[in-house]
């Protein structure tokens, strides 16, 4: 028998009222789209094989699945358009599990398998049990038919597809699927045999000197003063003209004109801009020429039709500017949060420098006196292996219990600069996120023997297991092992997969 696999990268890497809604959706509305009432709709192909939402399709048979699943998990909302919502990604995450086991049927056939009808016989039997199990002659008399053949044939298409698995990941007796390499696994194993933990500190932004803000606030002082603004805001440069036009004739007033027509972009209720300072405004106001007019217009008088970052406005200036006082803490706190944006640069050379001057403290005093003489607080984290990418088949790394550490999961200079020191060395000053940190080693510790197991059996699981629920992790509400991962991505990216699905809704 040939091999199943759909391109290297497959096996190398490694309650009832929803039902009742959404079904109406699926064979009313979708007939529909097609152009007319009769038929069913094609939703797309494998190997030109089309996957439609006729009643009995491996569609509709996963929708009703994952439908019911869903209302049973508490997954669809309350609020109405939020529920439209979810049924459209039950619709669409039910239509790729079909595709995933249309597929699997597709290349169990093509590799000449031959499903055997005593197999099919025993396997059938299942429809026609009664209460204890037991094959009742009656129930099986009872069945219409059609409804026999029906059943019939799920059944060996779900035999087809399930042998595919088989191929893949195994049975449940260890027998068949990927086979695990036991150097492999002590490859992985040996990730997580040395854990390291670290004391260290943090040079956090709001170390940067008071002083240095108030400076650069009077350098820029024109961007932190306060512009009183009311302003009238419209989708269409055509609805603003007309109601400045009203204005100018006094047949309306501005707080009318608020009131009754006015999209209150950018303004409260009473029309008055809710971030008015200069460095708002700026942004506010995308061409320089209607900045220039605003900045202009005389208080108490309205300004031209201008444009703004969504849509156009007609602004009315209620007073004069109010000039920065940076004695004050708040306007210094809005001083650093511009700089924090614009001037990013300016805090981490700060940042930096303190570090510096940390580390040569460090190296002649030692860690905790450098850290007392700028008045730091010594943390220890727990201990924790190199973990790009904080998987979940190795210990996970510090994110609760050390919060300053808790983006280091994809910084790739923060694990070699960590796990490379040496004993009583400080590490360079790292950036993490809006501060600056600096390491020295605690203490490296080898794992016991049950980490290194739990860490086998993981990975273990991730390459050799075949999840039955995934239609539920294809609406992102659960997570696949590895290597499911990559069998249904490969099969959902396969020239083989037609996908006319989402056209469909678009129309």
């Amino acid at each position: 028998m040939k091999s199943f696999y759909f391109g290297r990268g497959a096996l190398a890497s490694t309650g009832g009222c929803v039902v009742l809604a959404v079904a109406a959706l699926m064979f009313v509305f979708l007939p529909a789209l097609s152009g007319g009432g009769h038929g069913h709709v094609r939703l797309g192909s494998w190997g030109g094989v089309a996957l439609t939402n006729a009643p009995d399709s491996l569609f509709s048979q996963q929708y009703s699945a994952l439908a019911q699943t869903a209302e049973r998990y508490g997954l669809y909302p309350k609020d109405a358009q939020e529920r439209e919502g979810m049924d459209r990604r039950v619709l669409r995450a039910a239509f790729r599990a079909a595709v995933v086991q249309l597929a699997g049927t597709e290349q169990t056939k093509q590799s000449g398998f031959t499903l055997s009808e005593e197999l099919l016989d025993r396997e059938v039997l299942s429809f026609y049990a009664d209460a204890d199990g037991t094959y009742s002659p009656q129930r099986y008399q009872g069945t219409p038919e059609h409804v026999r053949l029906s059943q019939r044939k799920k059944m060996r298409d779900s035999l087809l597809s399930d042998q595919y698995l088989y191929h893949l990941f195994g049975k449940e007796t260890g027998r068949g699927g990927l086979k695990l390499n036991s150097r492999e696994l002590r490859f992985v194993q040996d990730m997580a045999k040395k854990e390291r933990s670290f004391r260290y500190v943090v040079l956090g932004e709001e170390r940067f000197p008071a002083e240095r803000v108030s400076a650069y606030g009077k350098e820029h002082a024109h961007l932190f003063t306060l512009h009183h603004l009311s302003l009238l805001t419209y989708s269409s440069e055509e609805d603003a003209r007309r109601t400045a036009r009203a204005l100018e004739r006094r047949e309306l007033s501005f707080e009318d004109a608020v009131a009754t027509g006015s999209t209150k972009v950018g303004t409260d209720a009473t029309g008055k801009m809710t971030h008015s300072y200069r460095s708002d405004v700026n942004e506010f106001f995308p061409d320089a020429q209607d900045l220039d007019t605003v900045l202009r217009t005389a208080v108490g008088a309205l300004s031209p039709v201008v444009k703004i970052e969504r849509g156009f406005a007609v602004v009315r200036t209620d007073a004069e500017p109010s000039a920065p006082d940076f004695s004050d803490a708040a306007t210094r706190e809005r001083v650093f949060a511009h700089m924090a944006r614009v001037e990013r640069g300016t805090i981490e050379r700060f940042l930096e420098e303190e570090a510096h001057t940390f580390s040569t403290r460090a190296k002649q005093g030692g860690f905790t006196a450098a850290a007392q003489s700028l008045n730091l607080d010594v943390h220890t984290s727990r201990s924790f292996p190199i973990n790009f990418g904080n998987v979940d088949v190795l210990p996970a790394l510090p994110r609760q219990s050390d919060p300053p550490l808790a983006r280091i999961a994809y910084d790739e200079k923060f694990f070699s600069t960590a796990f490379a020191l040496l004993p009583g060395q400080v590490s360079d000053p790292l950036i993490l996120d809006s501060s600056v940190v600096l390491l020295q080693l605690h203490e490296e510790k080898s794992v016991d023997e049950s980490v290194l197991a739990t860490t086998g059996d993981s990975y273990a699981h991730h390459v050799r297991t075949w999840y039955p629920g995934y239609p539920l992790a294809l609406l992102n509400t659960a997570k696949m092992p590895w290597a499911q991962e990559s069998v249904v991505d490969t099969i959902l990216a396969h020239p083989s997969f037609k996908d006319t699905f989402d056209s469909i809704f678009r129309r």
